[in-house]
């Protein structure tokens, strides 16, 4: 059953009972921290800085065996080493990683129990996209991850087309109901094994406040679990806020000859994820013009680990 034929799907969800994370480094990655003595002293899902997203993308990988190609990483593993979070990474060790990806294994068994004893197949949710001057980084380049996933959708429903691929995030914030805050909006019918959680049934360790969310309320995490990081979306999927400002608003609509169309929906998606990838944390901190002989004494350094200069 889809979601389009319930009343209220997250009221229907306050009936099951939350669950409650165990493993403290989970716990502090996913929601607000409430409760926790000892901490870690990472951002979190709602409030990250550097550090909950690319661990919480590691957990997810580990947890639902997502693989990528080498050069389509997520973008949060390509941002330099957040030195702000030295302290906290020291005190993370296999065991950690390895006890959260439980945990985090049976709040996904705990999610799909709830959504699938209501009868769901598919959810139909809601994103909202930055564009350029919304975004500090991410895949905004030069026209904008909401611009560009835009024209993606109008060029596909120009040349007939039904559905389109784009570069996603492997976990990625959606909503149920209205949701708008930024210039484009797109909904989607998701299938119920690939939303990892949602935030009506996690539980908060807060012991002051029973009635206290663990992380934003409405918030749904879902699962990118795609080799080369692209999802298929329908074409029909952008639903434009022309009423919400946008800094540098350009011409939403892809226009132009059908072969023009069709190297956008082709080619644009693989040159866009590339320009994302071009910074991989194991890698020098910008782009270097290197000879081949360099290249090739640095690999050899690499090679017997020895220091790189």
């Amino acid at each position: 059953m889809q979601n389009n034929e319930r009343t209220n799907l997250n009221i229907e969800l306050q009936r099951f009972a939350k669950y409650t994370i165990k493993n403290d480094f989970l716990y502090e990655l996913l929601t607000y921290g409430d409760g926790l003595d000892d901490k870690f002293g990472l951002s979190n899902w709602n409030n990250d800085h550097g550090s909950a997203r690319p661990l919480l993308t590691l957990i997810a990988m580990r947890a639902f065996d997502i693989y990528r190609l080498p050069w389509k990483h997520d973008r949060c593993f390509c941002k330099a080493f957040n030195k702000d979070f030295d302290s906290a990474f020291r005190r993370i060790d296999e065991k950690v990683i390895r006890d959260a990806v439980a945990d985090a294994i049976e709040l996904y068994k705990h999610t799909q129990t709830c959504l699938r004893s209501l009868g769901c197949t598919t959810i139909r949710l809601n994103r909202s996209l930055y564009n350029e001057g919304q975004c500090v980084a991410g895949y905004a380049t030069q026209i904008g991850y909401a611009t560009f996933f835009s024209q993606l959708a109008s060029a596909a429903a120009q040349l007939k087309r039904p559905t389109f691929s784009v570069p996603t995030d492997i976990l990625s914030s959606w909503c149920y109901g209205p949701y708008g805050n930024w210039s484009v909006v797109i909904e989607n019918d998701i299938a119920v094994e690939d939303i990892a959680w949602c935030s009506a049934l996690i539980a908060s360790r807060d012991r002051q406040n029973s009635s206290r969310k663990a992380l934003e309320d409405g918030e749904w995490i879902v699962l990118n679990r795609s080799v080369d990081g692209c999802v298929t979306m329908p074409s029909t999927c952008v639903v434009e806020r022309p009423d919400v400002s946008s800094p540098r608003q350009k011409k939403w609509h892809a226009e132009g000859e059908e072969c023009e169309l069709i190297a956008l929906l082709d080619q644009k998606a693989f040159e866009f994820e590339q320009l994302a990838s071009t910074r991989h944390q194991y890698m020098w901190p910008a782009p270097q013009q290197l000879s081949f002989t360099t290249r090739l004494k640095r690999s050899w350094a690499l090679l017997h680990n020895r220091r790189v200069v």
